[in-house]
């Protein structure tokens, strides 16, 4: 028998506020997965994965509904067409994580605070010498701004990430909260998903990026959904 069953961690609840807290705009859901194997339970995590953020959405719009006496059709909803298998593509822990992430250093590339058009390895001084160059530049072709990656969604959304915290503060919370969802970033299996399944999607075409992922870690036999949009 097929299942799929969010999963119950008082670690991910805390990381997941701390990560909210400190401006971050990511989803992401935590699936176990039982009667299904490679693709197919990726494709059921997706498809959990769009039915709990319309579940979510929902539940949202009756909250400030009764708060504010608004109309529930007022609000935007979300709607999803139905994935199929060849929505999806495997891709490899480099192409997940992006530019902004040095996978052979375990480093992540931040913005600098004093230097603010500038990037650096995230346990480097912001000096000249330690700039490391990303391509922010739109695609000449579409006129948008190049999708970053996993690593870009989560330390750049379009509003301060970060609080009042050092950028070395910052790029250990990534490694803490990476380390205990993924595990080893070379085990994991991942698949990203058209975006154009559904209307969630769209806020983030505008410019910021859009972005669809399942990851499988193997060490803890867990499925998880991972979507980011949004604009300023």
């Amino acid at each position: 028998m097929t299942t799929i069953a969010a999963i119950s961690d008082i670690y991910i609840s805390e990381l997941l506020t701390e990560f909210e807290n400190l401006g971050g705009v990511i989803d992401f859901k935590f699936y176990k997965v039982s009667g299904l194997k490679d693709k197919e339970a990726h494709l059921l995590t997706a498809s959990k994965t769009l039915q709990d953020l319309t579940n979510d959405n929902e539940e949202y719009i009756e909250l400030v509904s009764r708060k504010t006496g608004f109309k529930i059709d007022t609000f935007f909803k979300i709607e999803s067409k139905q994935l199929s298998i060849n929505d999806g593509v495997p891709i490899t822990p480099n192409m997940f994580m992006g530019e902004h992430f040095n996978l052979a250093e375990n480093k992540p590339i931040i913005r600098g605070q004093r230097l603010f058009n500038e990037f650096f390895n995230y346990d480097e001084e912001e000096t000249e010498t330690n700039v490391i160059s990303m391509n922010r530049f739109k695609n000449l072709n579409t006129g948008l701004y190049a999708k970053q990656g996993y690593t870009d969604a989560f330390l750049n959304p379009p509003h301060h990430f970060g609080g009042e915290c050092s950028n070395f503060e910052i790029g250990k919370f990534f490694l803490k909260f990476n380390n205990y969802i993924f595990g080893k970033l070379n085990k994991i299996v991942i698949y990203s998903w058209d975006t154009n399944c559904s209307n969630y999607f769209e806020a983030g075409q505008e410019w910021w990026g859009s972005y669809f992922w399942t990851i499988y870690n193997p060490e803890k036999d867990w499925y998880i959904g991972i979507a980011a949009s949004t604009t300023d």
